[in-house]
């Protein structure tokens, strides 16, 4: 029983859990001597969860090794968080800071101003004497990166190629293989091509995105698995769809095989014969889930297939490949599932 009348609390451990990044950060900083990124480029970010525990370990350590094969995305903006947390001496010395961060693209990268002006009266005449104008600018962060940028990583980078990492590297060979549409397909996908180009040239003139997202994934897609799909639209304002074209949808059919999939059958009936095992990399896993249609088309040909899916948890993927890959002729995943 309380007498004062205010409420009793009591310590409970029901949600005793602490981030390992800030455990270290505050707990024991100076522990260890070295810090191992590998793959940093995913730690670009400025805010992410991810990238700031990168932060809060790099800030505990002495010295930190960051490794990537892939340092810059064509952004200038994708180097600055990683110089501001890796070193930070030379971006603070030239007058950068964190919370502001158009100044070093503007230095080390492009960016794209676009000025608006509306004015209402009879003319160009008029408006200078008697009409209104108004007139707004807007700067965006564009594409490209300026050469002399290399200045914040000549004196505290490594650049290496694979055969001064390893010696015996095995040859890696990457050939594109040109497939050719079904006529009927390739008519479908010339159509949807006309109709959302227009759609997304029409929404570029009105200063809106609102097509782009929709029209790559319908033309990198469809071709892949032209079953099932939606209309293509946007949403506008008040939550309305606005339509813009209804793909063709053909009848999914375990008999009928479009060429790229008979391509990729013969391919990996090809290697099963030399001896050697494939792995399918598919990125339409959800709404349209190409992994289950290449699974059960590869088993029709007397293929051993197996499919990683994301229920599996990271931890985990490692000891679920050695399990079920090591007999298959074919696994088949998602590339974000076995990335390092």
């Amino acid at each position: 029983v309380c007498e004062c009348g205010e409420q009793l609390w009591q310590h409970n451990r029901t949600n005793n859990r602490w981030e390992p990044a800030w455990y270290i950060k505050r707990k024991l900083k100076g522990f260890f001597r070295y810090l191992i990124l590998d793959e940093v480029h995913e730690e670009k970010s400025a805010s992410s969860a991810q990238a700031n525990a990168a932060g809060a370990l790099i800030s505990a350590c002495r010295y930190t090794i960051a490794l990537t094969g892939t340092l810059i995305g064509g952004y200038a903006e994708h180097l600055r968080p990683l110089l501001f947390r890796l070193a930070p001496a030379a971006v603070v010395a030239e007058g950068f800071e964190w919370d502001n961060p158009l100044p070093f693209s503007e230095k080390y990268g492009r960016i794209e101003t676009r000025v608006t002006t509306s004015g209402s009266g009879g003319g160009n005449d008029n408006v200078m004497s008697r009409g209104r104008t108004s007139k707004s600018t807007s700067r965006n962060v564009r594409p490209g990166i300026v050469p002399t940028l290399v200045r914040h990583l000549i004196g505290n980078t490594v650049f290496l190629s694979l055969a001064d990492v390893a010696e015996n590297m095995p040859d890696l060979e990457e050939t594109l293989v040109p497939v050719a549409m079904d006529p009927g397909m390739a008519l479908h996908y010339k159509a949807m091509e006309q109709a959302l180009t227009a759609a997304v040239r029409q929404a570029f003139n009105a200063g809106a995105k609102k097509m782009l997202g929709p029209m790559l994934n319908g033309l990198l897609n469809w071709p892949d698995h032209p079953h099932g799909w939606a209309d293509f639209g946007y949403i506008g304002e008040g939550g309305q769809f606005h339509h813009v074209y209804t793909p063709h949808n053909y009848v999914e059919s375990d008999s009928h095989i479009w060429p790229k999939e008979q391509a990729l059958i013969d391919l990996v009936k090809k290697e099963r014969a030399e001896g050697r095992q494939v792995w399918i990399y598919v990125q339409l896993t959800d709404k349209h889930d190409m992994a289950a249609r290449l699974q059960r088309l590869l088993q029709i040909e007397g293929l051993r297939v197996e499919v990683l899916r994301s229920t599996v948890e990271p931890a985990k993927r490692e000891a679920w490949i050695t399990k079920h890959c090591q007999g298959a002729d074919v696994c088949i995943s998602h590339p974000k599932l076995v990335e390092t």
